[in-house]
């Protein structure tokens, strides 16, 4: 009650621009909350994909640098032209793929291991590179010297024993013999040697080789055929030259065994055990940044949600009071001025001490009730008089005729007066009918912004939808990025193993290869000792054992290698799958992006749809004060027809003045009679 006295006191006008204008603040604080909320979780989001791309890009680098050590251990073992242009390529791509990852990296940890990475690569590559000149050299050796030294000896060595075991001479051919058999063990331990880079390997080729160049100078002495003496020293030459060229290619050997096996390996587990630590960085980092973006947007939801039912609450509130403190007393002031219209006088007139627009009107129509009384009680009276002027008519019948065309003429201006005042009570009401009509547009116009209001709401409720909508989509881009990481830590392991599997290939190739230089040494003492007679006979038996035993190593090595080859098929199926799971989650990742995209459209397209309706309550607005002026008008011509109303009754008042001067003089002019 006293909430509406005090709203008694501010006009109308006021009264709408004040309630609307604090809904409408309400609102503006509203848009700007939530626009700061989409703000700051767009700002996270991007946030979010840039350590999400540079987690990808590092797992991509981790990659590449995976197939660059494949290939490598390729090259070194195997010589591949084409591995070698591989790891070549791809370490490029590693090299390619760092400044942009270093430069989007924030944290110093990460920062500093990706500086550490960078480093290593380069030591890595480098290290490739001096591996690559030595395995170049390594290959001239094996296939331009070692082979034709070798086979200079040999030939040398054959040129010998023919001659020799057909004149007879079967000590020179057995001595022959023996120096052969070192150089086959010699050139046979090279081999393996090369296949598998060991001290005790080199060691035990340099023993063959110097007992070859010790046998064959010693048969130089025992040949009495100087042809075959120099033979025997060529063959020596030979094996100097040879020598030369293994303790070469054991240096050669030895660098790239100790740079892919020893230096490079070191630097490929440092490579992955900092980029390890980097993707699960990054991937802490990614669950940290999801939920507080989460959070961060959930408050900001549940802020504007609770500010948005609060303006809601307080425009409902405003729309009561005001519409109340409008619309009753307009209402009060029709019903009464219709009471009034319809004749009754005795209603009490509401909101005469309101000081708005509705007071004034108030006081108006007070004024019309008092003229309207007044002129009844004129009437009345005037009324009254002509009953006793025709009273006293019939007894004077015999009085003067001006005399009463006199008073008939006040009558008949007294008549006019009542029908003046008619006339302007008809007027009245009809004035009263239109402030009405104006109310009830007031209370339309009430209940619109009301339902604009509402709308706001809802459009709110859309927002906390979309907010919960970006929350979602980016824990799956955390649960997919860790997939990725995953399945490129598969491909690591996969292809490591691949590497080992064709690594022990070669060993088994090499021994192969032991195997049949070692038959056919062991044939050629076979056909030495047949040419001996006597005792020499039981030496057949023994090398026929050692053809035996070496049959059966070949055929256990063969198995090997059939064994082998599978579990490279295997490893290799493996790889393809590992790197398939990372190439779809990383798709999916793109995904998630685009839905994140979308659920912030959806936000934008929310807060337009606040905007609308605050514009809508603005027309809303404006209707009402349209409205209320017309009521305003409406009572100022009620208060001129009251004044009207006044006037006449003055007017009926000199007339019954007028009219009583005439009554005493007839009374005068009778009594004197």
């Amino acid at each position: 009650m006293a909430f509406e006295q005090t709203l008694s006191g501010i006009s109308v006008k006021t009264r709408i621009f004040l309630g609307f204008g604090l809904v409408l603040g309400l609102l503006g604080l509203v848009a700007a909350i939530t626009s700061s909320g989409l703000r700051s979780g767009t700002a996270e989001v991007g946030r979010y994909a840039k350590v999400s791309d540079n987690t990808v890009r590092v797992a991509t680098m981790v990659g590449n640098f995976t197939e660059a050590r494949r290939n490598v251990r390729i090259y070194a073992t195997e010589g591949t032209d084409s591995a070698g242009v591989t790891a070549r390529a791809k370490l490029e791509e590693v090299r390619k793929t760092l400044p942009q990852a270093i430069a989007e990296t924030i944290d110093p940890t990460r920062l500093e291991n990706l500086r550490k990475i960078s480093s290593s690569i380069e030591a890595y590559a480098a290290n490739f590179e001096k591996a690559a000149l030595a395995r170049v050299e390594k290959e001239k050796l094996i296939t331009e010297q070692l082979p034709v030294f070798g086979a200079q000896s040999k030939d040398a060595l054959t040129a010998i024993i023919g001659p020799a075991m057909v004149e007879g001479d079967y000590e020179a051919a057995a001595v022959t013999g023996q120096a052969m058999e070192h150089l086959l063990n010699a050139r046979l331990l090279a081999s393996r040697f090369t296949a598998t880079p060991t001290p005790q390997l080199a060691e035990a080729s340099r023993k063959q080789l110097a007992a070859f160049i010790k046998t064959a100078q010693g048969l130089e002495g025992r040949l009495r055929d100087a042809n075959r003496r120099q033979q025997a020293k060529a063959a020596g030459a030979a094996a100097e030259r040879y020598g030369a060229a293994l303790e070469q290619l054991i240096a050669d050997t030895l660098v790239v065994d100790q740079l892919v096996n020893g230096i490079m390996r070191q630097e490929a587990a440092e490579i992955a055990q900092l980029a390890g630590e980097t993707m699960k960085s990054q991937a802490a980092a990614l669950d940290v940044m999801e939920h507080e973006t989460s959070g961060a947007l959930s408050r900001s939801a549940t802020f504007s949600l609770i500010l948005s039912l609060g303006a809601l609450a307080v425009g409902i509130v405003l729309a009561v009071l005001i519409a109340g403190s409008i619309v009753k007393p307009v209402q009060a002031m029709t019903a009464t001025m219709s009471k009034l219209a319809a004749g009754e006088k005795s209603v009490e007139i509401p909101a005469t001490a309101n000081r708005d627009e509705i007071g004034e009107m108030a006081r108006a129509v007070q004024v019309f009730k008092e003229s309207m009384i007044q002129a009844e009680r004129l009437e009345a009276e005037a009324r009254a008089e002509q009953e006793r002027e025709v009273a006293r008519g019939r007894k004077r019948e015999l009085l003067t005729a001006d005399f009463d065309v006199m008073i008939r003429r006040v009558i008949a201006k007294v008549d006019s007066t009542v029908q003046s005042v008619h006339s302007t009570s008809t007027s009245l009401h009809a004035a009263a009918e239109q402030t009405s009509r104006q109310s009830a547009a007031v209370a339309a116009a009430a209940e619109e912004a009301t339902a604009n209001i509402q709308t706001v709401a809802s459009a709110a409720e859309e927002l906390g939808a979309s907010t919960h909508e970006i929350s979602r989509r980016v824990q799956d881009t955390t649960r997919i990025t860790q997939e990725a990481v995953d399945g490129v830590q598969t491909a690591d392991a996969t292809v490591e193993g691949l590497s080992t599997a064709a690594q022990k290939i070669g060993e088994i190739v090499s021994l192969i290869n032991d195997i049949a230089a070692q038959t056919n040494l062991l044939a050629l003492n076979a056909t030495i000792e047949a040419a001996r007679a006597g005792e020499a006979g039981k030496g057949f038996a023994v090398v026929a054992n050692e053809v035996k035993h070496l049959a059966t190593q070949t055929a256990k090595a063969t198995s090997e290698i059939a064994e082998q080859i599978g579990g490279i098929q295997t490893t290799t199926q493996s790889a393809v799958n590992a790197i398939k799971t990372v190439g779809a989650a990383i798709a999916r990742v793109d995904e998630v992006v685009s839905s994140i995209a979308a659920a912030v459209e959806e936000q934008n397209a929310a807060t337009q749809e606040i905007v609308r309706n605050v514009q809508e309550a603005a027309n809303g607005n404006h209707e009402v004060t349209s409205n209320i002026s017309e009521v305003s008008s409406a009572a100022q011509m009620t208060g001129e027809m009251a004044s009207n109303m006044y006037k006449v009754a003055e007017t009926l008042e000199e007339s019954g003045t007028s009219l009583g001067k005439h009554v005493e003089t007839f009374l005068s002019s009778v009594k004197a009679v």
